[in-house]
């Protein structure tokens, strides 16, 4: 069987479409996530997105009675609580997808987003240089 067997390259495509599937899946899965998080005396909460922007804060009418630098450290400690929460809900995405393989390493989630969406760009550009080929081939006469 050679490369370009109809049957052969039918099933390449195939899995390239299923892993290109899967890795659009992740990409949303991960774009979904949020970070929650709430400071030691719970008056401020702080929610991030996937990368670990803020996305909004939530302060108890309690906590204006605060000075201004307990106040920061309580906005510091719940905006960190809730990065490190998305981070973890991401990790535990990776880990998932790498079939229950714990990662040791703490990673940035809009870096493996943009890897990603390389890998898939990559991966399309591929396949269509394949095809150009097996057309070109396909219309040669000493076949």
């Amino acid at each position: 069987m050679s490369f370009f067997d109809p049957a052969n390259f039918e099933r390449m495509a195939r899995e390239s479409e299923e892993s290109v599937r899967r890795l659009e899946e992740m990409s949303q899965e991960i774009t979904s996530v949020t970070g929650t998080g709430e400071s030691r005396s719970g008056l401020v909460v702080a929610r991030t997105d996937h990368g670990g922007m803020l996305d909004s804060v939530r302060l108890d009418p309690r906590a204006m009675r605060m000075g201004s630098e307990e106040l920061a450290e309580e906005l510091v400690e719940a905006v960190r609580a809730a990065q490190q929460d998305a981070q973890r809900q991401g990790e535990e995405l990776l880990s998932h997808a790498l079939s229950g393989e714990a990662t040791r390493e703490p990673f940035d989630l809009a870096a493996l987003q943009r890897r990603l969406q390389d890998i898939h760009d990559t991966f399309g550009q591929s396949v269509d240089r394949a095809y150009s080929t097996v057309d070109r081939l396909s219309r040669r006469d000493d076949w």
